[in-house]
């Protein structure tokens, strides 16, 4: 390009065109606090850039929304309503509410199973069928909604919230300058539950006894020790402290019992190092395990 076209060019008048000039200062993006959301119009601290310039977003207040589901980042859990307690079905009566006297029954036999070694399942009705409720929304049959996060309504998708659209800053008819609107597919934020709107009321299977109606005894299952103890608590609190003391024997014995076939079954493992870590973990337990249980016995000792 010759020189006398370079200076020609830079000769030509400037051109003011409208909304262009001195470039506005970048607004700074909002910071989040738990239980606060960007907002999904995707503006800088409530600013949008239109052209040259940083306007308002007309969807939001601030570049943040409070969330719908939370509080300050925490939401009540489902399951226990915000208690902080659960309930389930206890391992001596099964529901009942009765337990095998077990001055009745000999040192050898669990108090639980009276040695069939099962026990019937009180979680759930005679086809082994049970009602649990949807972990989407835990029985209310309704949730946030995705697409609006709660909120009830959506960006505008021609001016994102800008009320305004291209060069000329056109007021945009879609959403009627407004910059969002109502969300089609929910009730002010708020709709039917999508986990469990095809399954409500349908009982599942029973998750402790897979349909089989009944389970292994916690009590002695697997070599388990706990039907003892729990026997040799009630006959010390039955002033039966002789009885107790040989309950509580058995609960011992069963306890080495069941803690050396574990330690058999480590020495399966082909590598040295996890079978070292694996045992020391196991032989820590045992200690913990014999420490309480002859603490009680001590104890029981002591009232004799």
């Amino acid at each position: 390009m010759n020189e006398a076209l370079l200076a020609s060019l830079k000769n030509l008048p400037r051109i003011d065109l409208p909304g262009l000039g001195k470039r506005k200062k970048r607004p700074k993006r909002t910071s989040l606090k738990p239980g606060e959301f960007a907002c999904p119009g995707k503006c800088r601290g409530g600013k949008h850039q239109l052209i040259a310039d940083w306007v308002d977003c007309k969807f939001c207040k601030g570049g943040k929304f409070r969330c719908m589901t939370c509080k300050r980042g925490k939401a009540s859990c489902g399951l226990c309503e915000g208690t902080g307690e659960t309930f389930r079905v206890c391992d001596s009566c099964t529901g009942s509410g009765h337990v095998p006297d077990p001055r009745l029954l000999e040192v050898a036999t669990c108090p639980w199973c009276r040695g069939t070694e099962k026990r019937a399942c009180a979680s759930c009705d005679v086809s082994g069928l049970v009602s649990v409720p949807c972990y989407g929304c835990f029985g209310s049959e309704h949730q946030s909604c995705t697409r609006c996060s709660g909120i009830g309504r959506t960006p505008c998708p021609r001016c994102k919230g800008r009320g305004r659209y291209g060069p000329k800053k056109a007021n945009c008819d879609k959403c009627k300058r407004k910059g969002f609107l109502t969300c089609s597919v929910c009730d002010d934020g708020v709709r039917a539950c999508q986990k469990c709107s095809v399954t409500r009321g349908a009982p599942r299977v029973c998750p402790h006894c897979k349909k089989a109606k009944e389970h292994p005894c916690n009590g002695c299952g697997v070599g388990a020790y706990l039907a003892w103890e729990h026997a040799a608590e009630k006959l010390a609190l039955d002033g039966d402290v002789e009885r107790a003391q040989s309950w509580l024997e058995a609960a011992r014995a069963r306890c080495e019992q069941r803690y050396a076939g574990a330690l058999e079954r480590l020495e399966e493992l082909s590598n040295d190092d996890m079978r070292r870590v694996c045992r020391e973990a196991v032989e820590g337990e045992l200690e913990e395990e014999l420490a309480r249980i002859d603490g009680d016995l001590k104890a029981l000792r002591t009232r004799d």
